[in-house]
């Protein structure tokens, strides 16, 4: 009656590294034994993993998440899917109403949620929302930059930010990357 105990839907599980670097490696170390699928949300995160890839066939493995809000992009994910892939997110985005559209979508097609969503405490996301604090602390207790830090807080804490933007960005315009996205959209952070 009062939505007690009711556990919120959850359709991004994020995985947080030191560094984009460790990042791109483990993608990159999992795109080449081509189990995964990897969906970025800008132009600049799939150019950059394809350069590392340096593969045109597994080009075909990085998808951007337009294709699947528009639908191009299902057969494929589902045909991978049923030979026992894995689908992941390589990136966050700004606005939590982007990735909840990607989701639904997913989800309508009978793709299994959540999946991995991938970050790092130096991506222009994480570094608006204080990832360099976070950093230099893990770093003291002794973290390594491939490892990674995976919690319910830490999702939660990503939400969070995310409404923190989006009560900021009343009009959005896109960007090829997350760096050019928030100085357009989010200058004074």
């Amino acid at each position: 009656m009062f939505g007690f105990g009711k556990k919120k839907k959850v359709y991004f599980s994020s995985k947080v590294l030191m560094t984009r670097e460790a990042v791109d490696k483990l993608l990159v170390n999992e795109l080449r034994k081509k189990e995964i699928l990897v969906i970025t949300f800008f132009a600049s995160t799939k150019n950059n993993l394809a350069k590392k890839l340096n593969d045109e066939v597994l080009d075909d493995f990085i998808i951007p998440a337009d294709k699947i809000i528009n639908g191009s992009a299902i057969p494929r994910i589902n045909s991978f899917l049923a030979s026992g892939g894995k689908l992941v997110l390589a990136e966050r985005y700004p606005l939590n109403a982007n990735e909840t559209q990607l989701a639904e979508k997913l989800e309508a097609n009978g793709i299994a949620l959540p999946v991995d969503a991938y970050n790092a405490l130096d991506d222009a996301f994480m570094l608006q929302a204080g990832g360099e604090n976070i950093s230099s602390l893990m770093k003291k207790m002794g973290m390594a930059e491939d490892e990674i830090i995976a919690h319910s807080m830490v999702e939660a804490s990503i939400e969070k930010f995310q409404k923190k933007i989006a009560s900021k960005v009343l009009t959005e315009s896109h960007a090829p990357s997350p760096e050019q996205w928030f100085s357009i959209n989010f200058p004074f952070g």
